[in-house]
């Protein structure tokens, strides 16, 4: 349904500005192309149904955009206003196999490397937007007061290099992981350092796998538990509540829990965010409680 309806007003050849004007203008487009024409789409099952959209009143000479009846984009392309609409067909069954393969391989081809343009420098520019180069990669080293070593693998986002930290650490990275926001520590040997836990090499890849463990295992039991562990039903999230170790995984590899006992229910709660981070790594039950309550798994 067309609302208003805008002529424009001239000054040198430039629109200067817009006069409001009857409806009933337009039904003759001669001479009045460049009107503007605000509508809401007339279509009754529109999800976006009072939604107003302006056009030129060019666009009224097609068919789905007359002057009695204005639809918009989404309706047009959806259901009976789709060309396509019913048919399930796969491109096998549309075209025979020369022109499917070829399809096949434009479409397979089109996005990669080169030919993805949201990797373009020319793009990222236009977009504002960060270039991850050797440049760049030595600027966040130094900014976070480490230095570069070695650049493994230049590859956007996912770019590896080796970094030393000021300990003399010797650590590889990614762009995402060493650039993420409110990271405390992003030399895990420092980190593991302050809470007396200095690992070399081969127990560091050990800690983190032990993480892993326990963190999917703790996944699992708390969907499956979720009634016991949040009877409450607490919104889980970064600012609210999180889902809480009692006794901490760093404590469970020092003194070589099983990632099973540490993942329990038992073992499990949901606390305000500001006492979890206060909390640290820090245990709120003893060892002898955690395994005196989960004596049952030592059966299994």
């Amino acid at each position: 349904m067309i609302l208003n309806v805008w002529k424009p007003l001239y000054n040198k050849g430039k629109i200067m500005s817009y006069s409001l004007v009857d409806t009933d203008e337009i039904k003759i487009l001669k001479g009045k192309t460049a009107y503007k024409v605000i509508w809401v789409c007339d279509e009754i099952n529109c999800k976006t149904k009072n939604k107003k959209h302006s056009i030129s009143a060019c666009h009224l000479i097609k068919p789905k955009m007359s002057y009695e009846k204005q639809i918009c984009r989404p309706c047009q392309c959806t259901g009976d206003g789709n060309g396509r609409y019913g048919d399930n067909r796969k491109w096998e069954e549309l075209y025979d196999e020369k022109k499917y393969l070829k399809l096949k391989k434009n479409m397979s081809e089109r996005l990669i490397g080169e030919n993805n343009p949201s990797k373009r420098d020319s793009v990222k520019i236009k977009k504002n937007q960060t270039i991850i180069d050797e440049e760049y990669i030595q600027k966040i080293t130094t900014e976070k007061s480490f230095d570069l070593l070695e650049i493994i693998d230049l590859n956007g986002k996912n770019t590896k290099f080796l970094v030393k930290c000021k300990l003399g650490h010797t650590l590889e990275k990614t762009y995402v992981n060493f650039t993420k926001k409110n990271k405390k520590f992003i030399c895990e040997k420092c980190f593991y350092g302050s809470i007396s836990l200095n690992l070399d090499d081969e127990e560091l890849s050990k800690i983190e796998k032990y993480k892993k463990q326990v963190r999917a295992l703790t996944a699992k039991n708390y969907k499956t538990y979720k009634n016991t562990i949040n009877p409450k039903n607490l919104k889980i999230s970064k600012t609210e509540y999180h889902l809480d170790h009692k006794y901490s995984i760093y404590e469970g590899f020092k003194n070589n829990v099983d990632y099973r006992i540490i993942s329990a229910k038992e073992n499990l709660e949901v606390i305000p965010m500001k006492e979890n981070l206060s909390k640290q790594h820090k245990c709120s039950i003893s060892l002898e409680e955690l395994i005196e309550s989960t004596k049952y798994l030592s059966k299994n």
